[in-house]
């Protein structure tokens, strides 16, 4: 797998290379760091250009040197760098496709060493418009003694299921532990006031409800096998808990399960087939991005040949 990392000396990069790094193997991945140095202002004479490009160099070699010490020894040898031309945000994606990169990560936040150069921006941007999988790498808030934690949450789409599918390409951490969730609909819909369901009903429509609640439980029970069947085609560190079926609104859900599991990696599917629908990600997998506390993995589904 060929991992494109877009970094700018900031924090934010730098976690992002170790943390992934660590889900790598020598000899089954590549790595390829990509960084724009920002334009110098020098005064207007014949020597101008040349100082610039040297400045941007030297910036792009101490830029690179830093980012080399966050990959392990086997790794570093065959890492490849690209010096941008254009601005971040549109210098990733072309390089992901020159380079054939089937993942683009990037850092949450952070400014680069110089302050115009925000990433946080830019790892938005990317999410939004990249036709391959992208990681927005969030510092670990549960120490890193502690064993990776992913979360795949789905829905049965097609981009659920390209996303489980993209989890046996990854070299986990023998000590990570994989969780499987998905959302349905509550058993009655939370526009009905309590009022009304606490009022009186005659004995029909009680018989009535209490069958649709049967059915429902039913349904619930028989996700949770589905889901377990699911579970054991993913990667190994899905195989070993129980799969997770929540009700209500899927984006809170989610949330929720990221912070009683303490998730370091959240897995997510997202539409999309043209740049315009690739901007329009869907509201949970947009919420997600923006409010997980974690790691997020958006991972676009792709039209069948």
């Amino acid at each position: 797998m060929k991992i494109l990392f877009g970094v700018d000396g900031s924090d934010g990069s730098l976690n992002a290379i170790r943390q992934t790094s660590a889900m790598t193997s020598p000899g089954h991945d590549a790595l390829v760091f990509y960084y724009a140095p920002p334009e110098m202002n020098f005064p207007s004479d014949e020597e101008a250009a040349a100082r610039s490009a040297t400045s941007k160099k030297l910036l792009a070699d101490a830029v690179f040197a830093k980012a080399l010490e966050c990959v392990p020894d086997a790794l570093r040898g065959g890492v490849q760098t690209i010096v941008g031309t254009r601005e971040p945000k549109t210098g990733i994606l072309l390089a992901a496709d020159e380079s054939r990169a089937d993942v683009i990560v990037l850092g949450a936040r952070g400014s680069g060493p110089v302050a115009a150069i925000k990433l946080g921006g830019v790892a938005r941007h990317v999410a939004r418009a990249a036709n391959i999988p992208v990681m927005i790498v969030r510092p670990r808030t549960h120490g890193e003694s502690e064993p990776l934690r992913i979360l795949l949450a789905t829905d049965g789409s097609d981009a659920s299921q390209q996303a489980g599918a993209s989890l046996r390409h990854v070299h986990w951490p023998e000590s990570a532990q994989g969780f499987v969730m998905t959302v349905v609909e509550p058993y009655l819909s939370p526009a009905i006031p309590d009022w009304l369901l606490k009022q009186a009903r005659d004995p029909e429509t009680e018989a009535m409800a209490a069958n649709w609640a049967k059915e429902h439980e039913a349904n619930k029970n028989q996700t949770r096998v589905d889901l377990a069947a699911y579970a054991k085609t993913l990667a190994a560190p899905f195989h070993a808990h129980e799969p997770i079926v929540a009700e209500g609104h899927p984006a809170e859900q989610i949330l929720k399960t990221i912070n009683e599991k303490k998730i370091d990696l959240l897995v997510v599917g997202a539409q999309g087939k043209n740049a315009w629908q690739r901007f329009m990600i869907g509201s949970t997998s947009e919420t997600l991005l923006a409010q997980a506390p974690c790691s997020v993995l958006l991972v676009r589904r792709r039209e069948k040949p």
